[in-house]
């Protein structure tokens, strides 16, 4: 049979006279496992078309559905206001309909093909109005704060009462899936269990002044995904939205960590809190009769640092010095390299210290320990430098990561310009200009030597004649 080989190359720079050879070898004819297109999602427009993309973040933890009011948080002055509806192009003159601000999502989601991931909100209370700018007031001041309750208990109506200080989740899906349908019909089949609940305490000190701990945020998790599940059974559940690596082990020092050392916290592969927020998801959907989790959902953003000739700093930056460059080239190695040992805190604080992160078949070992079935999701990663050749390989790379390891995913993008960004989504979903893509069955590729160059290959059912070769130059 005639095959056509397509070498999408991203090699810079182009190797010297006198460099090393390095082998790539793809297995063609093995099994090939899908690759999901929710692995090319992100947070903001990245320059390409995406299939997936996610509205969340801290101000969603804040947001009223009723009115579209939201609070920043601490990242701008615990301010209630209208920024979400601006974010959106959505004109402030009060004539807005409910949940405007994720209607509109959605729709522009659909007319681009795309799916929608969008949060719920599960830390107690929301803005009330958005006039109020700078809030001193914590909860649970009624002029300033509204209560989030899951299940109203009484006749859901699509013109929620805004008297009544409280506003309910449930009436808000209702709302959602009467104005776009349900997750089988166009509607929005993906939701978020609020957004890094493990800080909430930090960056929502008036909606949730005390840290989380583990009980609590189980059973604020199950008590949603069950209201989620319940209002649309097809619907999609991600969760917990953790923030990073000291919540995955034990909930940023949660008060009753201790509780629960045994069996979670002792587990070999580290990551104590996940072990028991799955097995209680586990056991809650026993109960439920139906699963209540389907994406265990994180956040990843590289705690690698390297000298910028002045200090240390992390490589989520936009410092592109060789040393920078080098560091952020080799970082997406920690997803699943048991060779390679990264230059962080967090590879210092691992149960076999120091030692290689290996994340993702870290967190599948908890899948497959504590609830087997659930996918993984990172609904924010990054690894900086989206302007800079290195960046570009460091997420181009991670991409192919996530393919391989079907993985959902959405990049936060922290640098302007992104100019390397784009170039890595391209690769996978438009490396002509014209629309091609990298195909859609991941098949197994290797290196010869790693530290030097990854490499990545797909094939796709609707093309049986084509192999597609990813290979990327992290040599400096």
């Amino acid at each position: 049979m005639k095959r056509t080989l397509l070498i999408l190359a991203f090699l810079f720079p182009a190797f010297p006279a006198g460099a090393a050879s390095v082998g790539l070898t793809v297995d063609a004819g093995a099994a090939p496992t899908p690759i999901s297109p929710l692995t090319y999602g992100a947070n903001q427009d990245v320059g390409v078309t995406l299939p997936f993309y996610r509205q969340g973040g801290n101000r969603l933890t804040g947001y009223n559905w009723e009115n579209n009011a939201s609070s920043a948080g601490m990242d701008w002055y615990n301010s209630s206001d209208w920024f979400m509806l601006a974010a959106e192009g959505i004109p402030q003159d009060g004539n807005q309909q409910p949940a405007t601000v994720l209607t509109k999502f959605h729709l522009d989601n659909r007319a681009l093909g795309a799916e929608s991931v969008v949060t719920l909100q599960m830390g107690g209370y929301v803005a009330a109005d958005g006039t109020f700018g700078t809030v001193t007031v914590p909860e649970p001041n009624p002029t300033y704060w509204k209560a989030v309750v899951d299940d109203k208990g009484s006749p859901l109506s699509l013109v929620p009462d805004k008297t009544d200080n409280q506003v309910y989740m449930d009436e808000e899906m209702n709302y959602l899936i009467h104005t776009l349908g349900d997750s089988s019909h166009n509607g929005i089949k993906y939701y978020l269990l609020d957004n890094e609940p493990d800080i909430w305490s930090g960056t929502h000190p008036l909606i949730h002044p005390s840290p989380v701990g583990y009980a609590e945020l189980a059973a604020r998790s199950v008590t949603l995904a069950n209201t989620i599940t319940r209002m649309d059974p097809g619907a999609q559940v991600f969760g917990p939205v953790s923030y990073g690596w000291s919540g995955y082990v034990n909930l940023q020092g949660a008060s009753d960590a201790a509780s629960f050392n045994n069996p979670y916290n002792n587990n070999a592969n580290g990551v104590g809190f996940l072990n028991y927020y799955l097995a209680q998801m586990q056991a809650a959907s026993n109960t439920a009769g139906h699963r209540l989790l389907h994406y265990l959902d994180l956040h990843w953003y590289s705690e690698v640092y390297a000298s910028n000739g002045v200090s240390q700093v992390r490589i989520t930056g936009s410092d592109n010095n060789q040393a920078m460059a080098i560091a952020r080239m080799q970082a997406p190695r920690s997803l699943w390299d048991p060779t390679y040992i990264e230059g962080s805190w967090v590879a210092s604080n691992l149960p076999n210290y120091p030692g290689p992160v290996t994340l993702i078949p870290r967190l599948q070992d908890a899948v497959n320990t504590y609830y087997p079935g659930t996918k993984l999701s990172f609904t924010e990663w990054n690894y900086g430098g989206e302007g800079d050749v290195s960046g570009g390989i460091a997420h181009a790379d991670a991409l192919g990561i996530f393919g391989k390891y079907g993985v959902a995913a959405c990049q936060w993008q922290t640098n302007a310009p992104a100019t390397y960004l784009t170039a890595a989504y391209s690769l996978y979903l438009n490396y002509d200009g014209a629309g091609s893509k990298f195909g859609d069955l991941s098949l197994p590729a290797t290196s010869s030597s790693v530290s030097l160059v990854s490499t990545y290959a797909s094939r796709s059912d609707s093309s049986p004649n084509k192999l597609w070769v990813v290979a990327l130059n992290r040599d400096y």
